[in-house]
């Protein structure tokens, strides 16, 4: 029989017909399901045309199955046992079966200093895994709420409506400079701080002020910002060839190079840097996806144990 000629009939009676069966009584059966037995009355005849069948007939003071109505009462059980498993029941996920690719958007940070343990991993535990690493962008939202991806790693931002943010790692700013600037002592005072250019990182493209512009404004001051880059490298190699500075996250920083390198503790008041995945509420109940997850958080968990160690 086709699928599609389900429609001819009305799969909600299955369980009444089930409880029909077993019980071999209509009030009793009423009485099990919740209904008035006017109620199951009704139901028993819709189920009578359907199936072009009595099911149960009257024998004395008690009702009897019919040999279509016994023929089926084990299948239907069965059919019910397995349908609520396919309903009710989670999908256990089998990492080292598990074939599939997530789609994740993020900048360079944080996807450096996550990505090389994430990746280690998945080749120990979940080898048919792919990752698919995007861009960050600023509709981040609409990719999400499309199905085009399936996690956004940033810091927690406004976005529309069914985006649920699971918290992943804190981190911490510090400053960077050039080995040898001419200018910079350590600890790095606020004057001379204030006195230098600046760099800022937009990997989006839609900020013009980062976190230290902000701290900043609160007490009346400003820096001088000579650059916008969109991401932590660059910003970092402008720092390496010039007199410039940046305030970045330890995290991504820690995964650099130092030799050319200073690490500062910024003078500015900073509070620390919150990274979330978001994703769309549709797949909460995914088991694959609530999986992978798991183990981002895990993952991130310990990238930030790093984090926050001292430059």
């Amino acid at each position: 029989m086709a699928i599609d000629r389900f429609q001819d009939y009305d799969l909600n009676l299955l369980v009444v017909l089930h409880v029909l069966l077993e019980e071999r009584n209509v009030s009793g059966a009423a009485k099990r399901l919740g209904v008035a037995q006017s109620a199951a009355s009704r139901s028993l005849g819709r189920l009578r045309q359907q199936l072009g069948d009595e099911l149960l007939v009257r024998t004395g003071r008690r009702m009897a199955l019919t040999p279509r109505a016994e023929a089926m009462k084990e299948p239907l059980r069965k059919l019910l046992l397995d349908t609520g498993t396919l309903l009710f029941t989670a999908r256990e996920v089998d990492p080292r079966a598990l074939t599939r690719t997530f789609r994740i958007a993020s900048s360079d940070y944080p996807m450096v200093p996550l990505l090389p343990r994430l990746a280690a991993y998945l080749e120990e535990r979940a080898p048919h895994v792919l990752i698919d690493a995007r861009p960050f962008r600023l509709e981040f939202d609409e990719a999400l709420t499309a199905g085009e991806l399936d996690l956004a790693l940033t810091p927690k931002r406004d976005a529309s409506a069914g985006i649920i943010w699971s918290p992943l790692m804190r981190d911490r700013f510090v400053t960077v400079a050039r080995r040898g600037h001419p200018r910079l002592t350590d600890p790095l005072c606020l004057e001379d701080f204030l006195a230098e250019r600046h760099v800022l990182v937009v990997p989006d493209g839609g900020s013009k002020v980062g976190a230290v512009d902000q701290a900043l404004e609160s007490d009346g001051l400003s820096r001088t910002v000579v650059a916008r880059v969109p991401s932590v490298f660059a910003a970092t190699q402008m720092v390496m060839s010039s007199d410039v500075l940046a305030t970045l996250p330890w995290g991504m920083v820690s995964t650099l190079p130092r030799e050319g390198l200073q690490v500062f503790e910024p003078p500015v008041r900073l509070g620390p840097i919150r990274l979330h995945a978001g994703w769309h509420e549709r797949l909460r109940h995914d088991p694959e996806h609530a999986w992978l997850r798991g183990v981002l958080t895990e993952v991130a968990q310990a990238s930030e144990l790093a984090s926050n160690c001292a430059p």
